[in-house]
């Protein structure tokens, strides 16, 4: 990355074929989540009016996504990585077609919702953290702080563009738009990343994974920077939460989907 520019380098996309393959997955892959996180609330105060269901299920997903992370990041140090994502794209892409499914029927289960949002909540976090896994081994050491930046692009454009494209689905079509296209997308990924090279565990020390849990938040603990940004962008994704409400202040104003 040039230091004199003032505008993110993106020729990696351009020169590095794997790496893009992993950029467009991981974008559709935020995407498709983003999707799911704008029509299942939706679809729950649809069906029940009631704002803590809503919250509940959010909730659910959240922590699946949480420990969806953890677990992605302990399989990825002991699992060949592309196999990896391969298996974890096309489950989560299941779960999708699950919900969409539900969408259609006459009356959908609620508890088919919660334990869908479970699924592609926990096995979508596996897939996005191999994601991120593979990428260092793929760039090189030279280019991680450049495929890092261009990574965090794929974040701020998917939670902008996932909400609109979500919101659009909705006023148009209903909720199965958005769980429909969600699983499209998901197994369109497919396709770049059959490409990737094999990615191969990196030869390490093995330890309980319980035990590697505790050393990485006593590092946190330890370290005040590290630890500080951790906090900050918990407190973020706890205010953003308030987006729970949005379906019931809909109602409450009268506005239309």
């Amino acid at each position: 990355m040039n230091p004199h520019s003032l505008l993110l380098n993106l020729s990696l996309l351009k020169t590095n074929p794997a790496f893009r393959a992993v950029f467009l997955a991981r974008f559709i892959s935020i995407v498709s989540l983003g999707l799911l996180g704008v029509a299942v609330p939706v679809q729950i105060q649809t069906l029940t009016g009631s704002p803590w269901l809503v919250g509940l299920a959010v909730t659910l997903t959240g922590g699946a996504m949480f420990i969806g992370l953890i677990s992605g990041g302990v399989l990825a140090d002991r699992h060949e990585r592309k196999r990896l994502i391969l298996i974890a794209r096309s489950t989560c892409g299941l779960g999708f077609i699950g919900l969409f499914i539900n969408a259609l029927l006459p009356e959908p289960s609620l508890i088919a919702i919660y334990l869908l949002g479970l699924w592609d909540g926990f096995f979508g976090a596996i897939g996005v953290t191999a994601l991120l896994a593979a990428t260092p081994g793929l760039v090189g050491r030279e280019n991680v702080m450049q495929a890092g930046a261009i990574t965090m692009l794929t974040v701020r454009l998917g939670s902008v563009i996932a909400p609109m494209i979500g919101g659009l689905l909705l006023a148009s079509g209903g909720v199965a738009w958005n769980f429909g296209l969600a699983a499209m997308g998901t197994f369109i990924t497919l396709i770049p990343l059959f490409s990737l090279p094999r990615m191969p565990a990196p030869q390490m020390q093995r330890e309980h994974p319980l035990r590697a849990l505790l050393q990485a938040f006593r590092f946190l603990l330890s370290n005040p920077l590290i630890g500080g940004v951790a906090l900050v962008g918990a407190l973020l994704t706890m205010a953003s939460a308030v987006r729970v409400l949005y379906p019931a202040l809909a109602n409450h104003w009268q506005m239309s989907a």
